[in-house]
Order: structure tokens, then sequence, then C-alpha cells
């Protein structure tokens, strides 16, 4: 992979599998007739905050871009978040990734003007936070 908001000399580019078997971790795939499109993971935030998760390595080929396959990708990693009980979900983009930053938006992030803690993506100059709101009990 290469291209806006990649970059393959950052550490965890190489060690994506033992990232996504951690506690808390998910990746999610885009199977297209035997052949993966894409792919978006969800796992802890690399700064200090252990209710903060983020949304990284969301990557579709061209050929599944545009029919919704980065929406549901989203809605997968979102819904993995809750079912870990995060607070919060946090995610670095390229500003030059026009569509995926108004998909971001569309899902309920809002663009911050810095990452809580640090940046962890050097190659990302985007910022973006969504709150989960649970319900509390009542009981």
């Amino acid at each position: 992979m290469t291209g806006d908001g990649f970059d393959q000399h950052e550490p965890a580019a190489t060690a994506l599998h033992a990232i996504y078997r951690s506690p808390r971790s998910a990746y999610f795939v885009v199977d297209l007739a035997g052949t993966v499109e894409g792919g978006a993971g969800i796992g802890p935030y690399g700064g200090s905050d252990t209710t903060i998760c983020e949304l990284q390595r969301m990557y579709l080929a061209p050929a599944a871009r545009g029919a919704g396959h980065g929406r549901a990708l989203v809605e997968a990693c979102l819904a993995a978040a809750r079912d870990f009980g995060y607070r919060q979900c946090y995610l670095e983009t390229a500003a030059s990734l026009t569509a995926a930053r108004a998909l971001y938006l569309s899902a309920g992030f809002s663009e911050i003007p810095e990452p809580p803690d640090h940046a962890v993506h050097p190659s990302c100059d985007a910022y973006y936070l969504l709150t989960f709101h649970y319900a509390e009990n009542c009981g």
C-alpha cells in the first residue's frame, strides 16, 4: 500500500498481526470474490487513556470505493469499540483524503485541532474524535 495517509516506514505497519491479536482489538476486511480489497481496525489508542480506542489502518482499493464498503468497515469498527467498552474513538488521516474525511464526519466523528496526548502516525495531519453515548443503567 502507498498513498496519502500511509507510511510504510511506521513501525506498526509491519506488526499488524500482533496489534490486532491484542485484547480489545479487531480487524475487519472487505473480501470481494476472494480478493481482499480493503480493511480497517480498532484497538487501544497509543496514548495514556485506556478509555480511548483508535480506528486505524483503513484502506480500500480503488475498485472497492463508492460501494458502501468504507461505511461498513467504519460501522464494524465502531460496533466492536462499543462492545469493548471504549468511551471514545479517535482517528488520524491525511487532510488530502476528502472522501474519507466526509465518511468519518457522516459516521459521527468531529474534527479536532490536535490528537489526545500525542500524534501516533507522523504522515497524518487531520484528527477526529467520536464520543460514545451509552444508556445509563437505571436498575
